[in-house]
């Protein structure tokens, strides 16, 4: 039983980082974007 609960917050943890670099990559390329056409 602990055992599921350990992986499902391994599971959640690895989902939340997957997000936030998914975003961080869009907004660094939208501002490289941004500052080459300036």
């Amino acid at each position: 039983m602990q055992i599921i609960g350990l992986f499902k917050t391994k599971y959640l943890f690895l989902l939340i980082f997957q997000t936030i670099c998914r975003n961080v990559t869009s907004i660094l390329s939208t501002s490289t974007v941004f500052q080459s056409g300036v």
